[in-house]
């Protein structure tokens, strides 16, 4: 490290630097690399980096690297092509990696979060399904798989809070290892549901289901509603508090909310509105607990908000019976896919595939495909369609607009 720490030391640029080390290049007898570079991403002479952000002025005459026009309005600015471009701007930044490979390189956290790789797979797994990018999915699954293995205490079936790497690149844990807060458990099953949206594997479903009863067991409050942030038995903690805001990250209750309606959705007997599987009336308690904070100011959880909303309108249940190698199966999942439904809870029925221990009550036992081709039931205010085989007719399904919910919070 460097013997004097400087804000932006690492990634940002000074002019003066940019023109000794691009200057020199050319794109033609008019036009330097410096001039598409600087232009490209908006380089100042005297810095770009305004000083009422900059408080302490650790950032004058710094640049800071960013686009905000598009590639095509630069190339004809400069009149060059595509490739043209392209290759300058490759070339550039291959210098600028080079220059900064040789700067004191900051201090690197190591520590891994159970939460915030939850909310990444989740992310992932989102991404993966909208825009078809089977890589992003299979990363969301390699980061599920690694929580399972070094953030998931196998034994007492409890999650972590965190890890880290060693100086041997080693993944290893502190002498007494923390045990996961609500945040961890609430966005860990957020993103093994969206994991199980996106992947139809049911492992994802049957261990989110495990992760919200061990939640329940460690953080409900069974005579108020909500969720403590922290356990019982967390001997550090004087006095256990809820969340009530959602502020960079949601509120463990907000999304902890969702979670339990999704978990109802999939649920055969928690499906209706008196559901008997609790999660839904765990939902409406937790929803109840807040109901003071969500009138008085509705904008400190946005979340529990869109939360409130799915509990009123109900979830939009989409079930499909068929193979999940089945093609026709899979145009009739990518249908639901490409559409924006709001409270949309996917699954699908597979007859070759075995459900996990545990599984019985998913809803999904109960449909049937219609003379062995893969079919489609569109569920709304528990109340389902006839099934359908045919991509059209799942659109016509789909594109009708249900109901607006009412948001009543009493």
């Amino acid at each position: 490290g460097a013997p004097h720490k400087k804000e932006g030391a690492f990634c940002t640029w000074q002019y003066k630097e940019l023109k000794s080390l691009l200057e020199h290049k050319k794109v033609n007898d008019s036009l330097t690399y410096l001039d598409v570079f600087c232009d490209y991403f908006s380089v100042e002479a005297d810095g770009n980096v305004s000083p009422g952000s900059d408080p302490h002025g650790e950032l004058t005459n710094q640049n800071v690297l960013i686009i905000y026009g598009s590639k095509q309005e630069t190339a004809e600015k400069f009149k060059l092509s595509m490739e043209q471009f392209d290759q300058v701007i490759n070339d550039c930044v291959q210098i600028l990696y080079e220059a900064r490979q040789k700067r004191p390189r900051p201090h690197l956290d190591t520590k891994m979060l159970c939460s915030w790789n939850g909310l990444m797979i989740a992310g992932l797994a989102q991404a993966g399904q909208g825009l078809g990018e089977k890589q992003f999915v299979e990363d969301a699954i390699k980061t599920a798989e690694f929580i399972r293995t070094h953030l998931y205490d196998e034994t007492n079936k409890i999650l972590l809070h965190s890890c880290y790497r060693a100086e041997d690149g080693t993944i290893a844990q502190t002498e007494e290892p923390i045990k996961g807060f609500l945040d961890d458990y609430a966005f860990l099953i957020k993103g093994l549901l969206d994991l199980y949206e996106a992947s139809l594997d049911y492992r994802w479903l049957k261990w989110a289901r495990d992760l919200q009863q061990k939640q329940n067991e460690l953080f409900w409050d069974p005579v108020n509603g909500g969720y403590y942030t922290c356990s019982m038995d967390d001997a550090s903690v004087v006095l256990r508090l809820k969340e009530d805001q959602d502020g960079a990250e949601p509120s463990g209750n907000s999304v902890a909310c969702h979670n339990l309606q999704r978990l109802a959705a999939y649920a055969d007997k928690s499906a209706a509105p008196e559901g008997g599987d609790g999660e839904r009336e765990m939902a409406m308690k937790l929803l109840k607990a807040f109901s003071k904070r969500l009138n008085d100011a509705p904008t400190s959880l946005p979340e529990m908000m869109s939360a409130l909303m799915f509990y009123n309108d109900s979830p939009t249940q989409v079930l499909i019976a068929g193979g999940c190698s089945d093609p026709r199966t899979l145009e009739l999942v990518r249908v639901v896919r490409s559409r924006l439904l709001p409270g949309r809870v996917l699954a699908v029925a597979d007859p070759a595939a075995e459900s996990p221990a545990g599984m019985s009550d998913i809803l999904l036992s109960r449909i049937r495909s219609v003379g062995d081709v893969p079919t489609a039931y569109v569920c709304r205010r528990y109340a389902c369609s006839l099934p359908v085989t045919d991509v059209k007719q799942l659109e016509n399904l789909l594109d009708e607009a249900p109901a607006a919910p009412s948001l009543n919070t009493k």
